[in-house]
């Protein structure tokens, strides 16, 4: 799914990239280690917040357990650029999610399960590329559906099942390509039986404002998106499991890891330890707050002990 190609996929429009580069250290092209726990480490993201937050947190954690020297660039493009600066070595490891691996890159239906998911998307990146996948980090950013949490309190709505009795009172904006995909709106009003008041065409810069505006009651969003809590919305609970996961975790060249085994300690040290509500939230600091994102990378890792002061 690609219904915002400066979000996780962003494989759209990747031929012009605008690559900014931040040297956290002394350092230059691909890794090539004289020792264990020496040598250069180049951490990449892709275009917006989220993934650009994960890399700094891999940077700080990094440059504090080991001696190595840390280049990264943030916002160096999509997924595509990412995936295929990874496999050329330009990079040796970035943040992806496990949905964007099995639907985009590997090109396969919807799992079975989420641990049917990670557990291919492993296996095939091991064989074909020379790719790990380590520990997710813990949260999920798929896609949601969310409408404002006072309409959620008032009627007791939690669920999308719940939406269904209530549906053909609202109103909804959603997203252009959304409502022609059969992954997304069609397919997710096929599965619960939804049938709202209207469907507006209406773009996510323009969805929040129209809600806080009660133009409309309901949007399709990004799960851990930062405007869900500047606009105190809901994110109801895909109970039906409609929409696939998208866990964050690392992706790693296994040569390198052959090389810097410790890295994969290290990084693994984030295993779990974000939740869907504490990325939203690292979201909102950037993104409507303004804090930079060294900042709010080093106060995250502060909290959970990983790091000191």
């Amino acid at each position: 799914m690609t219904f915002e190609p400066h979000r996780r996929l962003g494989i759209l429009g990747t031929a012009a990239v605008l690559v900014s580069t931040m040297l956290l250290a002394v350092g230059c092209g691909s890794t090539t280690a004289s020792s264990p726990n020496t040598g250069t480490i180049v951490i990449g993201s892709k275009n917006f917040t989220e993934s650009e937050i994960l890399s700094q947190m891999y940077a700080d954690l990094i440059q504090a357990d080991t001696k190595m020297n840390v280049q990264l660039k943030l916002d160096m493009g999509g997924t595509l650029v990412d995936f295929n600066a990874l496999k050329s070595g330009q990079i040796d490891v970035y943040p992806d999610y496990t949905g964007t691996g099995y639907i985009e890159i590997l090109k396969q239906p919807k799992p079975e399960s989420e641990q049917a998911m990670y557990n291919y998307v492993q296996q095939q990146y091991q064989k074909k590329w020379g790719l790990e996948w380590l520990k997710p980090i813990g949260f999920n950013d798929t896609y949601a559906i969310a409408i404002p949490k006072s309409l959620a309190q008032k009627d007791n709505i939690t669920t999308i099942s719940d939406l269904k009795k209530y549906a053909p009172q609202l109103s909804a904006g959603i997203d252009a390509e959304c409502q022609n995909r059969p992954d997304c709106l069609p397919g997710l009003v096929k599965d619960y039986g939804l049938k709202f008041k209207s469907v507006k065409t209406m773009d996510h810069s323009l969805v929040y404002e129209a809600m806080a505006n009660n133009q409309i009651q309901v949007t399709d969003a990004y799960s851990t998106d930062g405007g869900l809590e500047k606009y105190h919305l809901q994110v109801l609970v895909d109970n039906k499991h409609f929409f696939p996961a998208y866990y964050a975790a690392p992706v790693i060249r296994m040569d390198f890891l052959k090389q810097h085994p410790e890295v994969a300690t290290v990084l693994n040290k984030l295993s779990g330890k974000i939740s869907d509500a504490e990325m939203e939230h690292l979201n909102y600091l950037v993104d409507i707050s303004k804090e930079s994102i060294q900042q709010v990378a080093h106060d995250f890792l502060v909290s959970k002990g990983l790091l000191k002061s």
